[in-house]
């Protein structure tokens, strides 16, 4: 049979197909904001089809058009279930993990449970260990066992490895309450180009946007200026306080109050209190102080007179409603 020729003719030489097919885009399922964190969720890709995901943040919605211009993903997320080898797993070298809680055999794993406490399944570490080489050893496990990881990142966001055709999670923890951020995420996996392998990216998934929560109290701010100052009448520029302590004609005594706060979205509530006396007097809130150019807060308190002395108490109003359990307090003695 050798040498036959059939209808069509000769075949041609062998084609080589490069294997560059990308991954299709992430399908988001779920974006949460919670206590200073943001938990993403998206469908599984198929084995062979994606090998992590690249996720990218951030504050602008115009950048946010263009992954581009997101700058560096945030994060390298696992895209496929870990499985053990020669006692060991592999976390590919695309995770952020600082440390390894538990280890468990991914046929007893149950998602909906607390990934620590509530699991029906034994956790196979004595204790939480570290990676080597982005490698967990000392796994008493055959070959071939799928497994289910909870680590923690370098920001201390636990995590869950992927578990069989489940979504895949990440928590993006760390974040100030009030923020709103906007994600989007890009699968990635290796191929086989004309000149070796080659990292193949998905398009981008849709732009997911999240408002970040705080729940805990905030912490009260910081003050940084409390100077005697003259205001003019005329047009409320300040001067400064005159060295023999007499406030002239056309002016007026006043304390510069400066604090600082990094609440987004806050209100301060500032009281005053003749330093002998017992009763605290508000004498600002919202509306009542500026935002200076370098970030911090500033408030003119014209109603002292230059012999007494005073001290002031201040505390923040989240945007969430939630406030400073303490106040900051602050004594200004007289010029």
């Amino acid at each position: 049979m050798a040498h036959n020729i059939g209808r069509l003719g000769l075949s041609s030489p062998p084609v080589y197909m490069p294997d560059e097919a990308p991954p299709a885009p992430v399908r988001l399922a779920k974006v949460l904001g919670g206590h200073r964190q943001a938990k993403l969720s998206w469908l599984a890709h198929p084995r062979g089809m994606a090998d992590h995901y690249l996720i990218y943040r951030t504050e602008s919605k115009e950048k946010a058009a263009d992954v581009r211009l997101m700058g560096d993903p945030v994060a390298e997320v696992i895209a496929q279930p870990l499985v053990t080898l020669g006692g060991t797993i592999d976390f590919e070298g695309s995770a952020d993990v600082e440390r390894v809680e538990a280890v468990y055999e991914a046929g007893g794993f149950q998602p909906a449970l607390d990934a620590l406490s509530g699991q029906p399944t034994p956790n196979l570490l004595p204790g939480p260990a570290g990676t080597t080489n982005h490698r967990l050893a000392n796994i008493a496990l055959a070959d071939g066992v799928e497994v289910v990881a909870v680590y923690r990142d370098s920001k201390q966001s636990l995590q869950i490895t992927p578990y069989r055709n489940a979504l895949r999670q990440w928590t993006d923890a760390g974040l100030n309450g009030g923020d709103l951020f906007y994600y989007r995420i890009v699968a990635a996996r290796r191929g086989d180009g004309p000149s070796g392998e080659v990292l193949i990216l998905s398009q981008p998934c849709s732009v997911a946007m999240v408002r970040i929560v705080d729940a805990g109290p905030p912490e009260p701010p910081e003050w940084t200026d409390a100077s005697w100052v003259l205001l003019r009448i005329s047009d409320n520029g300040e001067e400064a306080w005159p060295v023999n302590g007499i406030v002239p004609a056309g002016r007026r005594a006043a304390i510069r109050l400066g604090w600082s706060g990094d609440t987004s979205g806050a209100v301060y509530n500032i009281a005053r209190r003749v330093r002998s006396h017992q009763i605290w007097q508000p004498i600002a809130s919202q509306g009542d102080y500026q935002r200076t150019p370098a970030g911090e807060y500033r408030f003119y308190d014209t109603g002292v007179i230059a012999p007494a002395n005073y001290s002031y108490r201040i505390r923040v109003i989240a945007a969430t409603g939630t406030h400073s359990r303490q106040f900051r307090e602050l004594d200004v003695p007289r010029p």
